[in-house]
């Protein structure tokens, strides 16, 4: 968990952070409260000046988003107002702490400061499943510019720390039959309104990363003991420009290889994807990075078929051993997948949540 005082540092490049740090501490007593600014208010502070929202804030200090919300309302927003000389209760968007304290002198005036061209963060980031075809998995990046000049999106990179290979039966194999599937829940439903509000202005396909055949000894050769360090990387150029305060939506639409599924018997092989993505823009190359993503990547299911991964998904005894072999091995699989933080995609949390109350996945948490 990053400290309080540790993050968002590059905030004192642009801002003159001691003299703020004093004059709202003055203001927070002004307010009623004790003089000095807390660390955590002074992590927020910073991250609100880079131009990050309450949301990714909260996530880069491990907290809860509605609570640090809460928290910068009955506090750092008040103290704001009054150094600013702003009514009571004004501030109510995030975006007008950097404008009100730049009014008043608080952004420090150097050439570098001014010459900045452009500063590209990405403000969401989603895994869902394309509305035209459910296998299809589309990452979906909203971004914004926070600097002065337009931006010039290149490039983006797919930095691949782990992959595993979970191995399932479709349900020919076991007599089952194909379930319906489900609706999806309202909060699904909401926050695919909230989504499609604003339509992206590209969509890219591509594969991720070109294997040609899901061998778990081809994954292993990849992924070595220092991965984190040296992580297996997938680029692709895009092409999006992004005005200065102004923000963009596009997609990454991931496609298959056709060789997945064994017709022989019944079984195929499909890869979760532990990875980042990173965009490279203008011509200094500039780097902008996300958080950890989750992508559970699957093949198209023949008609009329479903597959199964766990034992407890199966209605009867298991008719061989290597049923159960794939069982034990997905939910190795699996276990070592839920104590990773980051975005997940909708199906693999899903599953996540279908099978949470297995031991293996308990003693994982």
């Amino acid at each position: 968990m990053a400290l309080p005082e540790s993050v968002f540092p590059q905030a004192a490049q642009h801002w003159d952070l001691d003299r703020l740090y004093e004059d709202l501490a003055i203001a927070k007593q002004q307010y009623g409260k004790r003089s000095k600014l807390t660390p955590l208010e002074m992590a927020c502070l910073r991250g609100l000046l880079c131009g990050y929202g309450p949301k990714e804030v909260a996530t880069e200090l491990n907290r809860e988003p509605r609570g640090l919300r809460v928290d910068l309302s009955r506090g750092l927003y008040r103290y704001i107002e009054i150094l600013t000389q702003r009514e009571a209760n004004t501030l109510n968007d995030w975006r007008d702490v950097a404008d009100w304290l730049a009014q008043i002198d608080y952004k420090i005036q150097s050439m570098t400061a001014q010459n900045e061209d452009s500063l590209i963060k990405i403000v969401d980031i989603s895994l869902r499943r394309s509305e035209d075809d459910p296998n299809l998995p589309i990452i979906d990046v909203k971004v914004r510019n926070v600097g002065s000049q337009v931006a010039f999106l290149k490039k983006a990179r797919f930095l691949v720390y782990q992959a595993w290979v979970l191995h399932g039966l479709v349900s020919q194999t076991l007599g089952q039959k194909k379930a319906a599937p489900s609706a999806p829940g309202v909060a699904e439903t909401a926050r695919a309104a909230i989504s499609r509000s604003v339509e992206p202005s590209y969509d890219y396909q591509f594969n991720l990363p070109k294997v040609a055949a899901y061998h778990s000894e081809f994954l292993e050769q990849i992924f070595s003991t220092d991965r984190e360090k040296t992580p297996y990387v997938e680029e692709f150029d895009i092409s999006q420009c992004v005005a200065c305060n102004d923000g963009d939506r596009f997609t990454l639409t991931v496609t298959f290889p056709k060789e997945d599924l064994d017709p022989s018997c019944n079984t195929y092989k499909s890869v979760i994807y532990h990875f980042k993505l990173e965009i490279c823009y203008n011509e200094d190359n500039r780097i902008v990075q996300s958080p950890n993503l989750i992508l559970w990547l699957q093949p198209n299911s023949p008609v009329g078929e479903t597959f199964y991964f766990l034992q407890e998904e199966f209605t009867r005894s298991l008719p061989s051993e290597i049923i159960r072999e794939y069982s034990e091995h997905n939910k190795k699989v699996l276990a070592e997948i839920v104590k990773i933080d980051g975005i997940k995609s909708q199906v693999l949390n899903r599953f996540l949540s279908k099978v949470a109350a297995l031991p293996e996945l308990k003693e994982s948490n």
